[in-house]
């Protein structure tokens, strides 16, 4: 009988050690997975805001550009914020746009996705930083870094732009910060061949 107890004992260790070691693992690759899209969301939003400079947009529509490209991993979003929305709200111009009247028009995942979605042209059109925090901002926008190096051979050049992105940790206290994550691209520069750069 003790003997049975023992083996009882024995196995309820072995299985709750099974299931810890288990759980951490799918934890890290699930943590892993989450560093990888960050990652690439990343290189997406450098590609972005080379794209923006190379045609001679300014650096503000740069960031801009780059913030949009991450919001997936941007966090929470705060403005607006997670109150439904009806669908009868318009434009800050008074109208919606061509492009906003098709993703209303088609079927969205929920309505505050349509939301979403249709303030993101309305934030890239925003002339200041207040006036594009009020149509959209993210809790971890501010996280996001962009660095532009531009080489100036031939007519135009390269622009490369690099973005960095500080992700929250999950657990800071076991796993510390988090780290800081890189996106990078190189694109020509040929806003010169067609418009003056006059810093715009």
């Amino acid at each position: 009988m003790a003997r049975d107890r023992r083996r009882s004992g024995q196995a309820m260790v072995e299985t709750v050690a099974a299931v810890l070691a288990l759980s951490l693992a799918f934890f890290l690759a699930a943590r892993f997975s989450s560093l990888l899209k960050t990652r690439l969301l990343l290189s997406h939003a450098a590609a972005r805001a080379a794209r923006a400079r190379a045609v001679g947009l300014n650096r503000y529509m740069a960031e801009k550009s780059a913030r949009v490209a991450v919001i997936p991993a941007a966090g929470e979003r705060l403005v607006p914020s997670g109150a439904p929305w009806d669908g009868s709200a318009q434009s800050p111009a008074g109208r919606i746009g061509d492009a906003a009247a098709d993703i209303l028009s088609a079927p969205a995942v929920s309505p505050e996705a349509s939301m979403e979605i249709w303030r993101i042209p309305a934030y890239l059109a925003a002339e200041n930083e207040s006036f594009a925090r009020g149509i959209l901002d993210y809790a971890l926008w501010d996280r996001l870094s962009l660095s532009e190096r531009r080489s100036s051979a031939g007519d135009g050049g390269r622009i490369d732009v690099s973005t960095r992105f500080r992700a929250g940790s999950i657990l800071p206290a076991l796993f510390g910060e988090a780290p800081a994550l890189e996106g990078a691209y190189s694109i020509e520069s040929h806003s010169a061949l067609y418009m003056e750069d006059a810093g715009l």
